[in-house]
Protein backbone atom coordinates (compact mmCIF):
# COMPACT_ATOMS: atom_id res chain seq x y z
CA UNK A 1 0.00 0.00 0.00
CA UNK A 2 2.90 2.21 0.62
CA UNK A 3 3.93 1.93 -2.95
CA UNK A 4 0.62 2.87 -4.06
CA UNK A 5 0.30 6.10 -2.25
CA UNK A 6 4.24 7.02 -3.23
CA UNK A 7 3.25 6.35 -6.56
CA UNK A 8 0.19 8.41 -6.43
CA UNK A 9 1.75 11.36 -4.97
CA UNK A 10 4.60 11.37 -7.82
CA UNK A 11 1.23 11.32 -10.35
CA UNK A 12 -0.33 14.27 -8.37
CA UNK A 13 3.11 16.30 -8.60
CA UNK A 14 3.49 15.45 -12.44
CA UNK A 15 -0.49 16.16 -13.07
CA UNK A 16 0.13 19.78 -10.96
CA UNK A 17 3.31 20.50 -13.01
CA UNK A 18 1.57 19.82 -16.72
CA UNK A 19 -2.18 20.99 -16.00
CA UNK A 20 -0.95 24.64 -13.39
CA UNK A 21 -3.67 23.12 -11.29
CA UNK A 22 -3.34 22.79 -7.95
CA UNK A 23 -6.41 22.15 -6.26
CA UNK A 24 -7.97 19.30 -8.52
CA UNK A 25 -7.88 17.10 -6.04
CA UNK A 26 -9.71 16.00 -2.54
CA UNK A 27 -6.75 16.49 0.13
CA UNK A 28 -6.48 17.63 3.06
CA UNK A 29 -3.56 19.62 2.02
CA UNK A 30 -5.21 22.87 1.12
CA UNK A 31 -6.89 24.90 2.93
CA UNK A 32 -10.27 24.40 1.33
CA UNK A 33 -10.35 20.83 1.53
CA UNK A 34 -9.43 19.73 4.96
CA UNK A 35 -12.88 20.61 6.58
CA UNK A 36 -14.75 17.35 5.05
CA UNK A 37 -11.98 15.03 4.27
CA UNK A 38 -10.60 14.90 8.07
CA UNK A 39 -13.86 14.98 9.48
CA UNK A 40 -15.07 12.16 7.71
CA UNK A 41 -11.89 10.10 7.34
CA UNK A 42 -11.95 9.96 3.29
CA UNK A 43 -8.54 9.58 1.63
CA UNK A 44 -9.69 10.87 -1.55
CA UNK A 45 -6.72 11.11 -4.00
CA UNK A 46 -4.90 9.05 -1.79
CA UNK A 47 -7.93 5.71 -0.89
CA UNK A 48 -6.21 2.60 -2.48
CA UNK A 49 -9.13 0.52 -2.20
CA UNK A 50 -10.06 -1.19 -5.20
CA UNK A 51 -12.76 0.87 -6.10
CA UNK A 52 -12.63 4.30 -7.87
CA UNK A 53 -15.53 7.08 -7.62
CA UNK A 54 -14.97 9.27 -10.78
CA UNK A 55 -16.58 12.57 -11.58
CA UNK A 56 -16.44 14.40 -14.66
CA UNK A 57 -13.96 17.41 -13.27
CA UNK A 58 -13.26 19.37 -10.31
CA UNK A 59 -15.84 21.76 -9.76
CA UNK A 60 -15.13 25.62 -9.52
CA UNK A 61 -17.70 25.88 -6.61
CA UNK A 62 -16.88 23.00 -4.53
CA UNK A 63 -14.84 25.08 -2.16
CA UNK A 64 -17.74 27.94 -1.74
CA UNK A 65 -20.41 25.47 -1.06
CA UNK A 66 -19.06 22.29 0.75
CA UNK A 67 -22.48 20.89 1.45
CA UNK A 68 -21.99 18.62 -1.72
CA UNK A 69 -18.69 17.44 -0.85
CA UNK A 70 -19.82 17.19 2.88
CA UNK A 71 -22.68 14.91 1.55
CA UNK A 72 -20.57 13.01 -0.42
CA UNK A 73 -17.99 12.34 1.86
CA UNK A 74 -20.99 11.18 4.12
CA UNK A 75 -22.08 8.73 1.89
CA UNK A 76 -19.07 7.43 1.52
CA UNK A 77 -17.90 6.26 4.89
CA UNK A 78 -21.90 5.29 5.40
CA UNK A 79 -20.92 2.73 2.69
CA UNK A 80 -17.73 2.03 4.02
CA UNK A 81 -15.96 3.24 0.99
CA UNK A 82 -13.55 6.15 2.73
CA UNK A 83 -10.73 4.26 1.29
CA UNK A 84 -11.82 4.73 -2.37
CA UNK A 85 -10.04 6.42 -4.27
CA UNK A 86 -11.90 9.65 -6.03
CA UNK A 87 -10.94 10.89 -9.04
CA UNK A 88 -12.11 13.28 -11.97
CA UNK A 89 -11.45 12.22 -15.88
CA UNK A 90 -10.59 16.15 -16.37
CA UNK A 91 -8.12 17.60 -13.52
CA UNK A 92 -9.18 21.04 -14.47
CA UNK A 93 -11.70 22.83 -12.64
CA UNK A 94 -14.45 24.34 -14.47
CA UNK A 95 -18.00 25.58 -13.80
CA UNK A 96 -20.98 23.71 -15.05
CA UNK A 97 -21.64 25.83 -17.82
CA UNK A 98 -18.31 25.60 -19.19
CA UNK A 99 -17.39 22.17 -18.16
CA UNK A 100 -18.59 20.25 -21.36
CA UNK A 101 -15.95 22.07 -23.22
CA UNK A 102 -13.21 21.84 -20.61
CA UNK A 103 -13.61 18.23 -21.28
CA UNK A 104 -13.76 17.91 -24.71
CA UNK A 105 -10.75 20.04 -25.54
CA UNK A 106 -8.86 18.06 -22.63
CA UNK A 107 -9.80 14.43 -22.42
CA UNK A 108 -7.48 12.97 -24.97
CA UNK A 109 -4.51 14.59 -23.72
CA UNK A 110 -5.20 13.79 -19.98
CA UNK A 111 -6.55 10.29 -20.30
CA UNK A 112 -3.13 9.03 -19.71
CA UNK A 113 -3.62 10.62 -16.25
CA UNK A 114 -6.60 8.49 -15.75
CA UNK A 115 -4.77 5.30 -17.08
CA UNK A 116 -2.32 5.72 -14.65
CA UNK A 117 -4.14 5.87 -11.62
CA UNK A 118 -5.88 2.52 -13.03
CA UNK A 119 -2.02 0.76 -13.41
CA UNK A 120 -1.41 1.95 -10.12
CA UNK A 121 -4.41 0.87 -7.89
CA UNK A 122 -6.04 -1.76 -10.50
CA UNK A 123 -9.69 -0.97 -9.21
CA UNK A 124 -11.88 -4.02 -9.40
CA UNK A 125 -15.17 -1.82 -10.29
CA UNK A 126 -15.17 2.39 -11.72
CA UNK A 127 -18.66 3.79 -9.74
CA UNK A 128 -18.92 6.72 -12.26
CA UNK A 129 -21.05 9.77 -11.01
CA UNK A 130 -23.37 11.81 -13.21
CA UNK A 131 -24.11 11.77 -16.94
CA UNK A 132 -21.63 14.09 -18.40
CA UNK A 133 -19.20 11.62 -16.76
CA UNK A 134 -21.00 8.45 -18.49
CA UNK A 135 -21.22 10.17 -21.57
CA UNK A 136 -17.33 10.78 -21.82
CA UNK A 137 -16.79 7.19 -20.21
CA UNK A 138 -18.44 4.77 -22.04
CA UNK A 139 -16.18 6.38 -25.39
CA UNK A 140 -12.79 5.44 -23.27
CA UNK A 141 -13.10 1.61 -22.92
CA UNK A 142 -12.83 1.51 -19.35
CA UNK A 143 -14.53 -1.96 -18.17
CA UNK A 144 -16.02 -2.78 -14.37
CA UNK A 145 -18.09 0.41 -14.94
CA UNK A 146 -21.39 1.01 -12.82
CA UNK A 147 -22.75 4.29 -13.37
CA UNK A 148 -24.81 6.81 -10.28
CA UNK A 149 -26.23 9.77 -10.21
CA UNK A 150 -23.95 12.70 -9.37
CA UNK A 151 -23.82 13.59 -5.42
CA UNK A 152 -24.46 17.67 -6.47
CA UNK A 153 -27.73 16.55 -7.69
CA UNK A 154 -29.63 17.74 -4.96
CA UNK A 155 -33.19 17.15 -6.32
CA UNK A 156 -31.73 13.36 -6.47
CA UNK A 157 -29.68 12.96 -2.69
CA UNK A 158 -32.80 10.25 -1.99
CA UNK A 159 -31.46 8.08 -5.40
CA UNK A 160 -28.09 8.95 -4.64
CA UNK A 161 -27.82 7.18 -1.40
CA UNK A 162 -30.21 4.14 -2.66
CA UNK A 163 -27.42 3.84 -5.37
CA UNK A 164 -24.46 3.73 -3.11
CA UNK A 165 -26.10 1.08 -0.59
CA UNK A 166 -26.51 -1.02 -3.79
CA UNK A 167 -22.88 -0.53 -5.13
CA UNK A 168 -21.92 -1.39 -1.97
CA UNK A 169 -24.36 -4.30 -1.26
CA UNK A 170 -23.35 -5.44 -4.61
CA UNK A 171 -19.87 -5.59 -4.05
CA UNK A 172 -19.46 -6.55 -0.48
CA UNK A 173 -19.90 -9.74 1.12
CA UNK A 174 -22.71 -8.98 3.89
CA UNK A 175 -20.88 -11.13 6.42
CA UNK A 176 -17.36 -10.95 5.94
CA UNK A 177 -17.39 -6.98 4.41
CA UNK A 178 -14.63 -8.19 2.10
CA UNK A 179 -14.88 -7.24 -2.15
CA UNK A 180 -17.32 -9.78 -3.94
CA UNK A 181 -14.77 -10.23 -6.94
CA UNK A 182 -17.08 -12.15 -8.74
CA UNK A 183 -19.24 -9.60 -9.61
CA UNK A 184 -19.52 -8.21 -12.80
CA UNK A 185 -20.82 -5.53 -13.85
Amino acid sequence: MKEKIENLEKLKKKIIKETKERVWFYSEEYEEFKRPASRHGVKGWFGTQDIFFIGSNPSKNSSKDPHNVNFFFEQLKANKFENAHLTDLVKIRAGNAEAEEVIKKNLKKQKKYLDKEIEILKPKLIVVMGRRCERFIKGLGYKNCCFITHYSAIFYRERFKKEMKDVRKTIFNSKSQKLNLEIKF
